[in-house]
Parts: structure tokens; sequence; C-alpha cells
């Protein structure tokens, strides 16, 4: 689908080079596949288990639908530049003439007031070799999907730490925990944006991270526990980061630093 307000201006040079990610479908799986909830519940140590591996091998390529890409790539003179069953894709090289064959593609550069773009309209066509194989084909559309609207310091991803726990409503109804650090980055997200009325403007404050530079104030330091992996230490460590937050006093230490 084109980008609103774009433009065809002429079809690609068949001659320049595209890289193309062909993901293939996962092998049959031969073992039970835990729910979310099981795998929230299971202990450290069942994550490094033999059954833990068999679980996660469900997920990957069968070696065959990887060669069966491999072998369609050479026929079309592609290059193949990585193959991955863990992945479940094989990563190719060509030209875009030979890739608008091979697919049945249509290729057109395609003029946007954001800038110029290859695209494609229709659907992507995989011969008889592949089908139930290959589940989708990317890299031919080059545009442009999104643009930061503004950046933080690298530091404000390690320096503070929360329980990386989750509530979810099963479909019996019940409610239940799953572990998670990615969640700890919404968890702060959630206070920082809710300061902003009272410090003002974002981007008033400092690209410094603030609750690190007065962690001693802010922050209780957490030193004994683990998570399993990592055990909490005095100052930062691995697994708590630089402590635990004191709400009120995080907010006071932003006012402050507003300038």
């Amino acid at each position: 689908m084109p980008l609103p307000n774009a433009r065809v201006i002429g079809p690609a040079d068949p001659e320049q080079p595209i890289r193309l990610t062909v993901y293939v479908r996962s092998r049959p799986a031969h073992t039970h596949i835990p729910s979310l909830k099981e795998i929230g519940h299971s202990p450290y140590e069942w994550m490094h288990s033999t059954q833990s591996a068999q679980v996660s091998s469900a997920f990957e390529a069968d070696s065959r639908d990887i060669i069966a890409v491999k072998k369609f790539a050479a026929a079309s003179k592609f290059k193949v530049l990585e193959a991955s069953e863990v992945k479940r894709s094989v990563l190719i090289e060509g030209k875009i003439g030979d890739a608008a064959r091979a697919f049945g593609v249509d290729l057109q550069i395609w003029e946007h007031p954001g800038g110029r773009y290859r695209g494609r309209v229709g659907p992507v066509h995989t011969p008889d070799s592949l089908r139930g194989i290959v589940e989708a084909v990317f890299g031919f559309d080059n545009r442009v999907m999104g643009r930061p609207y503004f950046q933080r310091s690298r530091h404000r991803f390690v320096s503070r730490a929360a329980q990386p726990g989750v509530l979810v409503m099963n479909p019996d109804g019940t409610v239940g925990g799953i572990g998670g650090t990615s969640a700890t980055a919404p968890m702060w997200a959630g206070p920082d944006r809710a300061s902003q009325p009272v410090t003002g403007n974002a981007a008033r404050v400092p690209q410094s991270d603030p609750v690190q530079e007065l962690a001693s104030g802010v922050l209780r330091d957490v030193s004994e526990g683990d998570n399993g992996a990592y055990r909490a230490g005095v100052g930062w460590d691995a697994c708590t980061g630089l402590g635990s937050p004191n709400g009120a006093r995080i907010l006071a230490a932003l006012k402050g630093l507003v300038k």
C-alpha cells in the first residue's frame, strides 16, 4: 500500500542491489508448549532445563525448509548472506530485476513529501517448491517507517530497579502474574510522564539522568538477594541497578534540576 500523497515516478532500476529476508514456518511441535502463565510461574532452573530447550526448538525452523529456500535463492541468482534455523530466516542479496522475476513483484520508485522510496503494490509470489514453507518476504519496500521524537541518555536504561512483574487476566477469569524485566521500562515511563505537569516541559529537564545523579537521595540501595542470574550488592549491580525508588524524593529531585 503506497503512502498517502505518494506518486509513482518510474520503475526501480533492475541493476540495483537489493537484500531480502525470507521467513519460513516453524517446525511441527512434538512437545508441550506451555502457556504464558506456566512460563511466568516457572522457576529459574526450568528456564535452563532440557524441557525449556525443547520448547524453544519448537519455534525454530526445520533445516529442510531452510535448505529449500537456499536452493531457490541460488537458482534465482541470489547470494545467501545468512541462514538461521533459530531466526527462521534466510537473508539473500541480488539484483532488483532478479528479485522481481523470482517473486513476481512490480517494484516502483515513489515520490513522497517525506522522500523517495522503493515500493510494491500487490502480493509476493513464491514457487510451488516453497508452498507452505515461506511465511513472509521483507525488503522490497525501503520506505522510512518512523522517526524518533526525542532521545534520552543511555544511562537511563541501567540506573534504576523495579519489580519485573505484570498482572494478567487469564482466559478462565483468574488473575495471575508473569515476570519480565521489559515491564520496568513502562513502569518508569509512567511516573516520568506524570511528573511533567509539576516539573514543566520535559525538554527542560537535563539530558543526563537526574535520578542517577542524585541516587543516594532518591533511591534505596538493595544489597541482598538475587534474581536467579545475578546477585544484588552494595552500589550498582545487574540485579537491582542503583536501588528501589522513593517517588516523592524523585519528584523533588526533578523539580530542583529543571532549568
